[in-house]
């Protein structure tokens, strides 16, 4: 995972850049494939440029995003990119014409371009995927990679968020290519799941992320290199000292110590049951060991 986040103010290179441009929120099958295109010419460098997160928020609603700014560069890494170019939320980049971003392009030595078939760019995405094709009378290669369908359907970031506001996990991890995850430090909770025998670790995610239904998960959990089967619910605690505001908690089955201020990646593998409001704590222990029995298979 060697990449290298680069100053493209003051970046130079006499190789030459094989670049693929994109969001790329969730780095999903088909980014995949238009990133790992950038591969093929081994006399280039293999680049990703790609748009500050804030861009996105500014244009959708809120939670609209599959990974925060740090993830989404390190899936990008895992794909064997070498330099990753972010361009910020400005208003220079937001009003840019198209031919100001092709003089962009022109100076960071681009030799080969990469888009999907549906990229826009500049000022109210006026730029269109084949307005790329310009950058040919200056020999830099254009490639327009068509759209990437499973089931007779675009697979796109916006199809994957809804499957998960859904609940639909199983269905979103076989869009993107990977099992969707949050992570965070383990903050201290109320302490109640450990009251009744299922103690959890509580995490703050980035306000900025899809939202999950209310509901109870199947998970693994990853910490310190380690994995382990878990599960999550992510609620209001109906049942025990109801909250104003949705919390996540996983019990790490298992697992014993302290957990406190580690970091940890919930990786979300099925959705097991709704959140219910049962009729008193043992009713809840009840469930919960049937829940903890089902996470463990």
């Amino acid at each position: 995972m060697n990449i290298n986040r680069i100053d493209y103010k003051n970046y130079k290179n006499e190789q030459g850049l094989s670049l693929a441009i994109g969001f790329f929120d969730g780095v999903h099958k088909g980014h995949r494939l238009i990133i790992k295109e950038t591969l093929k010419d081994k006399s280039l460098i293999p680049a990703v440029l790609t748009f500050s997160l804030n861009m996105k928020i500014g244009m959708e609603k809120k939670n609209s995003l599959l990974l925060t700014e740090e993830e989404k560069e390190e899936e990008i890494a895992k794909l064997g990119i070498r330099e990753y170019f972010l361009l910020p939320f400005t208003e220079e980049v937001k009003h840019s014409s198209i031919e100001e971003f092709l003089d962009f392009l022109l100076r960071l030595n681009v030799r080969e371009v990469i888009v999907g078939k549906d990229f826009t760019f500049a000022n109210r995405g006026e730029g269109k995927a084949e307005a790329l094709k310009i950058l040919e009378e200056r020999r830099i290669k254009v490639r327009i990679i068509d759209l990437f369908f499973e089931e007779g359907d675009k697979v796109s970031s916006t199809r994957i968020k809804r499957l998960l506001e859904e609940g639909k996990i199983e269905e979103a991890n076989e869009l993107l290519g990977y099992s969707y995850y949050v992570q965070g430090k383990v903050i201290h909770g109320l302490a109640n799941g450990r009251k009744i025998g299922f103690p959890t670790a509580n995490i703050v995610v980035d306000k900025n992320l899809v939202h999950l239904p209310e509901s109870v998960y199947k998970t693994e959990t990853v910490m310190e290199g380690h994995q382990f089967k878990s599960m999550t619910s992510i609620g209001k605690h109906p049942t025990i000292e109801e909250l104003d505001e949705s919390i996540i908690e996983t019990n790490i089955i298992g697992f014993r110590g302290d957990i406190y201020g580690r970091n940890i990646k919930v990786v979300f593998k099925k959705l097991i049951r709704d959140q219910v409001k049962f009729q008193g704590l043992e009713e809840l222990k009840v469930q919960l060991k049937k829940d903890q029995e089902d996470c463990s298979k």
